[in-house]
């Protein structure tokens, strides 16, 4: 029996990371065939392959336009990444010729996305959020990806996979997952802990989730207008802005640092 070709595929890469939160980036240019769910997976394994929370690949659209595409760490599609979308505005600035400003075209739509000067904090423009369920627990919410949030005293000694895994595989999250927040007040703001659906596992940082837990507390405290919040993670800290309306939320924003960590070539 004649034995089947390799079908191997060999690519440039290159690794960053924000707030703790890390990510293989990848020119689509780069790419001469798609890549499987699980090639994605592979490269994607800390032990196996180079490591990482998740996988983007980029496309130039046009002048200060990109498109993104973001995958789980587990190789399957996934929704809005706001630490990914920061990296990936980063990659951009160096490859596509991007200066201080861009629109991504994400998972939810397109995104402005921008640094007020150089090598400083870059904030992400969200998408605005009318609902955010309040439920016995806590608050179910959608900030391009699904939310649980939940506020205790202290989330330090807490097991957040053990704890975050139950709560995600309820029967009702279960199908299409949801990542579970924990969220404690400290001196300066907030401190926030995600188990992230995809990974399932804690990660050190995830910016849809800060951004859920920031827009949970400012309803719990009820106040209109302009919201500010700062928030410490494992793996950093971020900050979030937004404006409180009877309807909701709008002007939503995510900022926080980004950075290349180092590239490389794998075959797979």
């Amino acid at each position: 029996m004649m034995e089947q070709p390799f079908l191997g595929i060999c690519f440039e890469f290159e690794k960053y990371e924000a707030t703790g939160n890390d990510f293989i980036i990848v020119n689509s240019e780069h790419l001469n065939r798609n890549l499987s769910s699980n090639e994605i997976a592979l490269c994607c394994d800390r032990r196996f392959g180079i490591g990482a929370d998740g996988f983007i690949i980029l496309s130039k659209k046009a002048t200060a336009t990109v498109e993104m595409q973001y995958f789980n760490s587990d190789g399957r599609l996934g929704s809005l990444c706001g630490n990914g979308t920061r990296a990936a505005f980063v990659y951009a600035q160096v490859h596509f010729e991007i200066d201080s400003e861009a629109q991504v075209q994400a998972f939810d739509g397109m995104h402005r996305i921008y640094q007020e000067t150089k090598n400083s904090w870059i904030g992400l423009e969200m998408k605005p959020v009318s609902e955010v369920l309040e439920t016995a627990e806590g608050y179910e919410l959608n900030t391009g990806s699904p939310h649980f949030v939940l506020f205790l005293n202290d989330i330090l000694e807490i097991s957040v996979n053990e704890t975050g895994r139950a709560i995600r595989n309820r029967p009702v999250y279960q199908k299409e997952g949801i990542n579970v927040n924990f969220v404690a007040m400290n001196e300066n703001g907030l401190r926030v802990r995600t188990y992230e659906r995809g990974v399932e596992a804690e990660t050190l940082s995830c910016g849809t989730g800060v951004t859920a837990s920031a827009l949970a507390f400012f309803k719990r405290n009820s106040k209109l207008g302009n919201q500010e919040v700062q928030i410490q993670t494992t793996g950093g800290a971020l900050k979030v802005k937004a404006v409180q309306t009877p309807e909701g939320f709008e002007k939503i924003e995510l900022w926080g640092p980004a950075r290349r960590v180092f590239s490389g070539v794998i075959t797979i």
